[in-house]
């Protein structure tokens, strides 16, 4: 199937706002909404998978042109349920971060991982996406209240300073986004602020070999070229 054909019956069979799904794949609403006024018809690939990833779903090309595709599942949904129902999922906990933080509670087991940014993980690295081969070096990494770098990944936070983000990520979301840091420059010319936020779920190496699901929360700063991320590994999720 044609990849904008196929996209936009995605985005339709998963319910989300389009807004919502904007900024969460780093892209603008006005451009989602063309896609699916039919304004435009021609999608670039990087944005067929952005907005992919978001929905739970890997693309697979048919064509060397990358013009048409087909989607399948992640893996990232573990037990019954679609995998756009774990992403409605996580906006519905992502809205009540605020709240729970506000609240002061205390949990009594790490279960519940919805207890706020300041229980999460956090990282900071630099994103130079002028350079020819991309290196993403990390320059802070902080454990969090609820988390620790050590236990989730097995690394120490200070062992993971100059490491290449790059290299942390599973093949596939590491292609995904080098594909959209070609593009960054460009994205920041059409936007009226430099500050892109999202979120996503990608796949980080343990220092075991072994892979961990971490869900995310960016803030890119076009202009000074710096991440800051907000990291919690992903739980069951039931429905």
């Amino acid at each position: 199937m044609k990849s904008y054909k196929a996209i936009i019956n995605l985005i339709k069979e998963s319910g989300i706002n389009q807004t919502e799904l904007a900024r969460r794949a780093g892209l603008t609403p006005t451009a989602v909404n063309r896609w699916m006024n039919h304004r435009v018809t021609e999608i670039r690939p990087s944005n067929v998978e952005s907005v992919a990833y978001v929905l739970g779903k890997e693309v697979f090309w048919i064509d060397h042109n990358r013009t048409e595709c087909e989607f399948r599942d992640s893996g990232f949904v573990k037990g019954p349920g679609s995998s756009s129902k774990l992403v409605q999922r996580l906006f519905e906990l992502e809205r009540r971060f605020e709240n729970i933080e506000e609240s002061g509670r205390e949990y009594a087991t790490r279960i519940d991982w919805h207890v706020g940014f300041a229980g999460w993980l956090q990282m900071e690295y630099e994103i130079d996406y002028e350079q020819k081969d991309l290196y993403y070096p990390i320059l802070q990494a902080h454990d969090g209240k609820g988390y620790t770098w050590k236990e989730v990944l097995g690394y120490r936070k200070e062992k993971l300073i100059g490491v290449d983000y790059l290299g942390l990520l599973h093949t596939v979301e590491r292609d995904a986004v080098v594909g959209r840091s070609r593009e960054v420059s460009e994205l920041a010319e059409k936007m009226y602020s430099p500050i892109i936020e999202t979120d996503r779920i990608f796949r980080f190496q343990h220092s075991r070999g072994h892979y961990e699901q971490l869900f995310l929360h960016s803030r890119i700063n076009l202009v000074k070229k710096i991440a800051k991320c907000w990291y919690v590994p992903l739980p069951q999720v039931y429905f």
